[in-house]
Order: structure tokens, then sequence, then C-alpha cells
């Protein structure tokens, strides 16, 4: 008899895009469902009995009985992608990797790139690929399953999106200043006692009020108050770090780029707000193919003590990239000794 954690572990596996539910098939709520109206009535029910039966014998830990039943299913109803889609399941719970492959790609074939069971492989497929570290491929697979609502799937895409990841990190750094006004970004390196005092907190004030305004959603409204800041205190660099930021998010990547540079030449190559436009700049550089720009950008931020520069600076680095894939490869054969460096080329059949 299954527990209940086993139960939810395998509610994980054969229903990823859910919450913590019933097992999928017994569950008629989702809004995501499956086109069965092209099937005969008699044979449907007999292979969702089969499907259901896969799915209790994967969950008392007999794979090779879910196996054989979705197996049937698929012989009575070939067109019907969910069996695949389970099958697959069980065949990577067997370690079959390629196999599960094979009937995801069958099952996202045969539910025309709609529905519950294209949206679960999808999903299904990207963490496989995920694991064979073929992340570009994961990551459409992903995006596809988000366009049709999975939020797991969302979250993965961004994952493997590192604009995506910058645009969260941007906003994590907006909300925390918002929240911690009185940290100043100068306060490590910036000579504020070179600015008058009360020119100083009007400036802040406008800043916060920009942040502010961004967070809401308008950025009109942010423009302006990073502008008029700008006004006041025309060599300060954050402004116009932050009014970048405002520029790329309403698609004016050449304004945001101009701002990041005044921000970075203020600056003296040094401090938060340098570092923090560094890694702006070299994104928007990366967005815009400029990758030996943006590792230059990417290294002078790391120098300044950004540990997400310095990753972008070796993806984009590839000796170092190289070397990292070598010393990972080393670690897992110490780690596998049993595994045969040639098992998965060896013609074995």
């Amino acid at each position: 008899m299954a527990s209940a954690h086993d139960r939810a572990v395998l509610q994980a596996i054969f229903n990823p895009t859910a919450p913590f539910g019933d097992i999928p098939a017994l569950n008629q709520e989702e809004e995501l469902t499956d086109d069965d109206s092209g099937f005969d009535r008699e044979l449907l029910r007999r292979v969702r009995e089969l499907e259901r039966g896969g799915v209790s014998a994967a969950e008392a830990g007999d794979l090779n009985a879910a196996l054989q039943l979705f197996s049937e299913a698929i012989q009575l109803l070939p067109q019907k992608a969910s069996a695949y889609n389970n099958r697959a399941q069980a065949l990577r719970l067997q370690g079959d990797t390629p196999g599960a492959l094979q009937d995801l790609d069958r099952a996202i074939n045969l539910s025309g790139n709609s529905g519950r069971t294209c949206c679960q492989a999808l999903v299904q497929r990207g963490l496989l690929r995920r694991l064979l570290n073929q992340n570009e491929a994961a990551r459409e697979d992903f995006e596809r399953a988000a366009a049709l609502g999975s939020e797991f799937a969302r979250q993965q895409a961004v994952v493997l999106n590192p604009y995506a990841a910058l645009c969260n990190r941007m906003l994590s750094d907006v909300i925390n200043k918002l929240r911690n006004p009185e940290v100043s970004e100068f306060s490590a390196y910036s000579p504020n006692s070179g600015f008058d005092r009360e020119l100083l907190r009007r400036v802040r004030e406008l800043e916060r009020g920009g942040v502010s305004a961004a967070e809401a959603g308008d950025l009109n409204a942010a423009l302006q108050l990073f502008s008029e800041a700008i006004q006041l205190l025309p060599q300060k660099a954050s402004a116009y770090n932050n009014r970048a930021q405002a520029l790329r998010l309403q698609g004016d990547t050449p304004g945001a780029l101009q701002d990041l540079d005044r921000a970075i030449n203020l600056s003296r190559n040094s401090g938060r707000t340098c570092c923090q436009a560094l890694v702006q700049r070299g994104l928007l550089r990366r967005l815009l193919n400029q990758n030996e720009a943006a590792r230059e950008d990417f290294e002078r931020a790391a120098a300044l003590g950004s540990e997400f520069a310095r990753q972008q600076a070796v993806v984009l680095n590839p000796y170092a990239a190289l070397c990292n894939r070598m010393l990972s490869d080393v670690i897992n054969k110490l780690r596998n000794p049993e595994v045969s460096e040639f098992s998965a080329y060896s013609p074995s059949q």
C-alpha cells in the first residue's frame, strides 16, 4: 500500500503541472483538457481504465505492470496521446531515457500542440533535456508548455533565460531599494561629501519616487522623476542607471545604453552603481550579439564583486567554459565509477 508521500511523488511525476491533488485522469476539474471527441466511446472508456490501472500499478511500485497496461492502452487507441505520456514516465523511472523521450515526442505530436497531455509531455521532455544538458531545447519545451498554462514551465523557462533572470534580479534590486531607502548605493565608495546635502536629499527622494512608480508599472512617471533627479544633480550616477532600466522596459535600448555609459563614466569605474550599470550594459550588449563587448563589461563588474557577472563572463569565455566542463566530467566519473564512459555510445544490442 503506497503512503501519502509516495502518492505525492507519483503525482509530481505523472502530473507535474498541476497542484498537489488527485492522480491525473481521475481529476476532471482541470481547466486544460484533451479533446477526445473523435474517439469511439467504448474504446475510450477501456483505454481510460487501462491508464488508471497503469497509474495505480506505478503508484504501488510495479513499473512492469504499469508499462504493460499503458502499452495495452496504446494498442487499443494508438492515436491517443495520454498513454504515451504516461508510459514515458514509467520508462523514465526504469532508467530508459531514450524510450521515454520517444514516447514524449509521440505524445506531443499526437496532441496537436494543445491540451493537457501536450502541456505535461512538454514539461517532462524539458526536464529530461535539462538532465541531458540540452538547455536550449529544454527552454523551448518549457516556453511552449508555459504558453499552454503551466506555471512550473514558465519558471523553468525563466531559469534557462539569462535575460529574464536578469530582469527578475533587477526587480529585486528595485524592491530592495524601495524597502530600504536608508541604505545608500554610494555608502561603500562614492564621495557623497562632494554633493550639497540638501540637493542630495531631494535627489534621493526623487529616485525613490521613481522606483515606486516603476514598481507600480507607471514607467512614464518613473522616467520623469529620474530625469528631475538628473537635472538637480547631473553628476550623480545612480539616476542615470535607474533611468536606463525604465528606458529599457519601454523598449528604448539606445537610450538605455546612453544612460548606462553615462552612469559608468560618472562612477569612475568603482562602486555599486558602476557594478550594476556594467551588468545591465553587458546584458543589453548580449541581446545585440555584441558578445566581446558584453564579456568585457561582465569581467569589469566581476572585478567589482558581482558573482552574476562572473558567471556570465565564463559563459562568454569558451576556454573557461571548456575547463569547467572538463572538471565536471572528472567529478562525475569520481562519483559514478561504475558508469562506463562508453555507456552512452556503445551498441549494446
